[in-house]
């Protein structure tokens, strides 16, 4: 009888542990500033914190066309942060410092920012039209 209880109730808790792709995402806006260029367009800004505001969860959503500017440290650990889709990356990047990744958004999709180090998705950029 307690194997039959025991059973029961490991798929019941089983059941109840919820798909980690079915949780619910984090959006976070970018910061847009001017910036000097004669065109007189904007830069949309976000700096990413590995341990802070990372994960493969949240997801950074920029306008099509718009200039991005990604600052990235690793307060932790030595690293490498590479821009997929796009192929850029930090180069190497010391702990605590500061490397940064500037583009033209001119692909529409999702597209991963991930450690070379570690190989963790650290937050998914999302261009839309």
């Amino acid at each position: 009888m307690k194997k039959i209880a025991f059973a029961a109730l490991a798929v019941f808790a089983l059941s109840s542990c919820g798909d980690a792709t079915t949780t619910d995402s984090t959006s976070v806006a970018p910061t847009t500033v001017a910036t000097n260029s004669s065109d007189e367009s904007n830069t949309e800004t976000f700096t990413l914190t590995v341990g802070e505001n990372s994960g493969a969860k949240n997801i950074v959503s920029f306008t099509k066309g718009s200039n991005v500017e990604l600052t990235i440290v690793n307060p932790n650990a030595d690293d490498e942060v590479h821009l997929h889709g796009y192929d850029l990356t930090t180069g190497d990047l010391p702990k605590g410092e500061k490397g940064v990744i500037s583009f033209i958004a001119d692909e529409a999709g999702d597209f991963e920012i991930e450690s070379h180090i570690t190989e963790e998705v650290l937050s998914i950029i999302r261009i839309s039209e």
